[in-house]
């Protein structure tokens, strides 16, 4: 499993953060740096200027700012949290994760950006367990667990951007679009970092998949436990995401279309082997972009995905 990114450097930064600030305005971006936590969300918007496209950056920011999940009254200003009441600390956090989650599905494949990420996520799980339970769209907290999000499959939480909603019978049309699915593939690639990163277990809830718990050791042979961005990791990868949500119902798609995919197989690790079959070489993918649209390209070639109409 790979080493758990170091956090020294993160720490140096906190370190001065704290040394040098004289108050805090969330508001005013050219003004002195928040206190104590509240760094996180300065930082949040720093980061969404490095990772992500400028057409992509109001999405971004926008999901922290117009989603009932952040409210200016919960900013919580202490370094412990002490002195806030849960349900003002729940709310931050859970706009403050967001935030990262929606900046994961949107970078692009860069290691630094992507360790920045993670060594974030590690130093939140640092803080106090939110002892409340809170349920967002893009992210869950448990009660009793730690400051970190479970990631909801991508077709869960945003399937109206892979899907094309149809309002006449609330439905949604099975048939993959190129852009949701290179979305979805750079959460599942963020996804498999944090694996690496020893994270897993943040993952899990009262109600998690089997089959997500089994990544780890399907994608173990011969490679690290940390999925490269080969298209044959990328793909594992996805499919436990989608097949793990439909097989547990926790996904509404066409029942017919799904009988007729196989999806409900439950030899799942056939279905592994098979993806693994599917890869066409070895080259390195330019960014994981081109790995999600070889993905999906194979997937569909071979009739595992329906093609695009």
């Amino acid at each position: 499993m790979a080493a758990t990114p170091d956090p020294t450097p993160w720490i140096r930064f906190l370190d001065h953060i704290r040394a040098t600030t004289q108050t805090y305005n969330i508001d005013d971006p050219e003004g002195p740096t928040p206190i104590g936590p509240c760094i996180f969300l300065r930082l949040a918007r720093q980061m969404k200027d490095y990772l992500l496209t400028r057409d992509m950056r109001n999405a971004s920011y926008l999901a922290l700012w117009m989603n009932n999940s952040y409210d200016l009254d919960f900013v919580p200003t202490d370094d412990n949290l002490d002195a806030l009441e849960d349900r003002g600390r729940s709310r931050w956090f859970a706009g403050l994760l967001e935030l990262i989650l929606d900046t994961a599905h949107h970078m692009h494949c860069d290691d630094e950006a992507q360790d920045f990420l993670v060594v974030t996520i590690v130093e939140l799980r640092k803080l106090r367990p939110i002892p409340v339970v809170l349920q967002l769209s893009h992210c869950q907290l448990w009660s009793g667990g730690p400051a970190v999000a479970y990631f909801v499959c991508w077709t869960m939480s945003h399937r109206g951007k892979i899907y094309p909603y149809d309002s006449n019978d609330r439905r949604y049309n099975p048939d993959f679009k190129a852009s949701g699915y290179r979305r979805w593939v750079n959460t599942c690639a963020f996804h498999g970092r944090l694996i690496g990163a020893g994270l897993f277990q943040s993952f899990e809830q009262p109600r998690c998949h089997p089959l997500e718990r089994e990544i780890p050791e399907a994608l173990s042979a011969g490679q690290s436990q940390s999925p490269s961005r080969n298209s044959r990791s990328l793909g594992a990868i996805q499919y436990f995401r989608f097949a793990g949500a439909v097989l547990y119902q926790d996904f509404v798609v066409n029942s017919t279309w799904i009988q007729n995919q196989r999806w409900r197989s439950p030899d799942w690790r056939a279905w592994i082997t098979r993806l693994e079959e599917l890869s066409m070489d070895n080259r390195e993918p330019k960014d994981i972009g081109d790995a999600a649209e070889d993905a999906l390209n194979r997937l569909m070639a071979h009739g595992l995905l329906p093609a695009e109409r």
